[in-house]
């Protein structure tokens, strides 16, 4: 008979915790992988800029020498989840809750310009915006 291991831990450990935007980002990101077949990839770099998080969500090619294009940031407090800002070419828009961070990045990645730059990446442009040609 197997004996039961001794669990020290408190019953709060192991209970649901919510779930942050970097993590919402990196299931984002295995999935542009998956519908891609390996011909996009998805990083999201972190870092601390003056007490906030800051990821940013690149969309890399690995035939082209890994370019990387920079999609959007997300920023927050470290201390806090919300609100967090979601940031792109446009003005930073406030985000107050996780529904809201779901909604604004699927309308982010679904508008016509990520498709547009999701197209000219794998066509192997290194210019998706097409700016400064």
């Amino acid at each position: 008979m197997k004996k039961k291991t001794l669990d020290l831990w408190p019953k709060s450990v192991g209970k649901r915790f919510r779930t942050t935007p970097l993590l919402i980002l990196k299931q984002q990101a295995t999935l542009l992988r998956e519908r891609t077949h390996d011909v996009l990839l998805a990083e999201v770099k972190t870092d601390l800029v003056g007490g906030k998080l800051r990821h940013t969500f690149y969309i890399v090619t690995p035939y082209l020498q890994d370019y990387r294009f920079g999609l959007f940031s997300i920023v927050y407090d470290s201390e806090r989840l919300y609100p967090a800002y979601i940031v792109t070419v446009n003005e930073p828009r406030k985000l107050t809750s996780e529904r809201e961070l779901i909604d604004e990045l699927k309308r982010t990645f679904r508008s016509p310009e990520t498709k547009r730059i999701i197209k000219a990446l794998i066509s192997g442009k290194t210019n998706p915006t097409g700016q400064g040609q």
